[in-house]
């Protein structure tokens, strides 16, 4: 393979660099012999309607499968990774609030999904066309560099490929982070170049910034640009640069840098008190792919599993589980979520250290799967993560067309690498050492944590100038009739080729991808109460596999929702033979044993989810209620008080200290209760329970310290204004009383003496409100006793 080109090594060039060598790997490339030089300047190209046409050939392929995708049932509700950016974005750009799952994933790309959504009004077709665009500049990109490594010819083989290369089209269409990772691919390449060329401040500072953006889009840049910025130091030496020179340059990369990791930095320390851009996620994401049980791991998907992988460190190190402090709920909530996300930098470490363990302890597996990984990486298929892109081009022609696999072979990548080999060895003295240090750390850093097809499009936009380079070669060879060359070339292809057919199938591509979307769509349906929908791809999902544990559960809680207890039920039994271990099951059957009267049954089970799961809020809750039922108020109130240091949501905040507030106050202690209370209404100021029972206190407490007349009137009309009921109106009367207004109280007392008779409510209570009334009508507030 060293002479399949079958030219010699030193073509001439058009100058010198700037350190005087005339190109190679640390200068400006030489041209192939034969072909025209590239571009010499900053993006700029010799013809400039070459890049408008690939540009458009892009942009067309793009739009065409974005319209022709639009009757897939995904298009419009992202599912997964997709779907948890949406939210993000769709939370930052209308109520301008950052979620904190913008520190557990990736930075950038939410955010730049969240500018995209304040200027469409939260369009995911116009994020897509977006995105589209900018695929169409990646292809733009890829065809200077290519040019300018390759030369004309070059570069628009490379600019027509990527163009047309189908995973690249899929993944730059989706609500995910893809697109941008391959723009910023060869965008580095070129900042890279251009600073060697000319190292000035300003270029270094791009440098700096695109670099930090890639980092925030996919860690694994991280590796790759800081081994560039030590062979963009290298390379300057040589050129003899005055010392104040070179420090400006490499000062205008770091300042570049930290500009933009700076301000991520700071907000990870407020909101998780840890100054870090890299993602919390981290630990998580590189035990998935080296573990002793890897295989359970990559197909690892939303669901009861993945809970139970993310809670693995809780379970394992104590230590890692929550501190229970009974005052934990008077801290601000930011700063319990910073405790939160302190756990989540712990469990990082915790990950990463079993990663170790398993490296040290078993280094022959690890190296093994090291191997596998490396495998999946040239394998000529797209190994899928959560979306299966052979399943979802059934709904572009076009699609079907640039992506599709035969066997074991899959095109067309199984036709990029195969060339892309043969280019880098042909056109081996053509590459500049950047460009190698990109195919070598950027596949590695992802073989270190794990491979799918959606990372290694990264990669795509410089195998395919490789391939490009390859393409050049093998036509060199024809027109020379150097046939013995052209074999050795044809056998190296053949060779790559076969390697990336015959390994597999992998693991990943096993799972039956048509009943997980039919599940991801009925969870969308479901969330937003379109229970029909929900329940009919929920059964088809279930016909795919009938296995199914997660859409099992899903569909005893539609019917849950819809008053079928008994099928409900059944339901969660069926979804408990198929995975003993599921915690949310048992939580189900015990809310459901709750609602049914049965106290000792839904405890039994409640007490069971949380030895499988001992941090679920949602569970404690109930247990809590149940204990109320069973006259366990101190144990009630333990539970209340943990799930307020558990629970995140400011709507089941809201109704904990509802309840909290509901148990000091029977037990005669008012100023907790009001405590309680006012803290339900900062989380939900729409919470009847809360408003009424504050507002109850205020009127009725036998201390005048704890009475306000006014403040009792006004939340009491809230909560009417809310909801009318019997209960409302009683507590709205005695707010009348104690502001004076006894008029109002008698009138509004007798409503609600109606609406009780009325709705067939208990004696005792009706017989309350009448002596109420006779109170009122005597000008008399009504005073609680204790």
């Amino acid at each position: 393979m060293d002479r399949i080109s079958g030219e010699s090594a030193g073509p001439e060039t058009d100058g010198q660099t700037v350190g005087g060598s005339a190109g190679g790997h640390d200068g400006l490339p030489p041209a192939p012999e034969g072909l025209e030089p590239g571009p010499r300047g900053w993006l700029q190209s010799p013809d400039s309607r070459i890049a408008a046409a690939i540009f458009a050939l892009a942009v067309v392929v793009r739009v065409v499968y974005i319209l022709q995708s639009r009757s897939s049932p995904a298009f419009l509700m992202p599912i997964v990774d997709a779907e948890v950016y949406d939210r993000m974005a769709r939370t930052l750009a209308q109520k301008h609030l950052l979620e904190y799952g913008f520190f557990w994933q990736p930075f950038f790309y939410p955010f730049f999904l969240a500018v995209v959504y304040f200027f469409t009004g939260s369009s995911i077709l116009a994020a897509k066309l977006i995105q589209g665009l900018v695929g169409g500049f990646t292809c733009v990109l890829t065809y200077y560099l290519a040019a300018r490594l390759l030369g004309r010819r070059g570069g628009v083989i490379a600019g027509v490929i990527l163009a047309l290369c189908g995973p690249v089209v899929f993944f730059e269409t989706e609500l995910l982070a893809t697109g941008l990772a391959a723009f910023f691919s060869v965008a580095l390449l070129l900042l890279f170049l251009h600073a060697r060329e000319a190292p000035q401040p300003r270029a270094c500072f791009a440098l700096g910034v695109v670099g930090a953006l890639s980092v925030l889009t996919r860690p694994t840049f991280l590796p790759f640009f800081a081994a560039g910025c030590i062979w963009l130091a290298v390379a300057l030496v040589p050129a003899r640069l005055p010392w104040k020179r070179l420090g400006s340059s490499a000062g205008g990369i770091a300042a570049g840098f930290l500009v933009m990791v700076g301000p991520i930095g700071l907000m990870a320390w407020q909101y998780t008190g840890k100054f870090s851009f890299l993602p919390s996620s981290g630990g998580v994401n590189v035990y998935i792919g080296n573990n002793p049980h890897v295989r359970e791991t990559l197909t690892i998907r939303p669901g009861w599993d993945w809970e139970r992988l993310n809670t693995m460190p809780e379970r394992e190190d104590p230590s890692l589980g929550y501190q229970w402090d009974e005052q934990a709920w008077r801290k601000p909530l930011l700063e319990r979520e910073k405790i939160k996300q302190r756990r989540q930098w712990a469990k990082q470490r915790f990950f990463y250290g079993k990663v170790a363990d398993y490296a040290r302890s078993e280094p022959i597996s690890f190296l093994a799967g090291l191997g596998a990984k490396a495998f999946r990486f040239i394998s000529s298929r797209e190994v899928p993560r959560n979306v299966d892109i052979y399943l979802m081009r059934r709904h572009s022609g076009l699609m079907s067309l640039l992506t599709w696999k035969v066997g074991g072979f899959g095109f067309p990548f199984g036709l990029i690498l195969p060339l892309a080999v043969v280019g880098l060895v042909s056109c081996r003295r053509l590459w500049p050492g950047v460009f190698w240090l990109f195919v070598a750390l950027y596949p590695l850093a992802l073989i270190l944590v794990f491979v799918a097809g959606r990372y290694r499009v990264a990669v795509v936009p410089a195998l395919v100038i490789a391939a490009a380079g390859g393409c050049l070669g093998l036509g060199r060879l024809i027109r020379q009739g150097r046939r013995l060359r052209l074999g050795l070339a044809a056998v190296c292809m053949g060779g790559v080729a076969a390697v990336g057919m015959l390994a597999g199938p992998f693991c990943e591509e096993l799972p039956n991808y048509q009943a997980e979307l039919y599940a991801n769509i009925g969870t969308i349906h479901r969330n937003h109460n379109r229970l029909d929908e929900a329940e009919k791809v929920y059964k088809e999902a279930m016909k795919l596999r009938p296995d199914y544990a997660d859409v099992c559960m899903e569909l005893g809680t539609v019917a849950l929702l819809r008053g079928r207890l008994a099928e409900a039920a059944a339901y969660y039994e069926k979804a408990l033979e198929m995975r003993p271990d599921n915690a949310k099951a048992y939580h189900n059957l015990g809310v459901l044993a709750w609602h049914q009267g049965r106290t000792d049954r839904a405890m039994e089970l409640f007490g069971q989810t949380l030895r499988i799961h001992p941090y679920n809020p949602k569970t404690r809750y109930f247990l809590a209620l149940a204990l109320l039922q069973k006259g366990r108020v101190d144990e009630a109130r333990g539970a209340l008080l943990k799930e307020a240091q558990l629970e995140s949501e400011p709507r089941d905040l809201a109704r904990v200290h509802w309840k909290l507030g509901d148990i000091y106050g029977q037990e005669g202690q008012p100023a907790a209760a009001i405590e309680h209370y006012e803290r339900a209404l900062q989380f939900s100021n729409r919470h009847v329970g809360a408003l009424r029972g504050l507002a109850w206190i205020l009127s009725t407490d036998p201390q005048p310290a704890n009475r306000d007349g006014a403040k009792a009137v006004a939340l009491a009309e809230r909560a009417q204004q809310l909801q009318t009921s019997a209960e409302t109106l009683d507590v709205l009367g005695a707010a009348y009383a104690e502001a004076s207004r006894f008029t109002e109280a008698v009138q509004t007392a007798k409503k609600a003496l109606a609406s009780a008779q009325l709705s067939g409510g208990q004696a005792g209570r009706i017989e309350e409100i009448r002596r109420r009334i006779s109170l009122y009508q005597s000008r008399q507030p009504f005073r609680t006793q204790r």
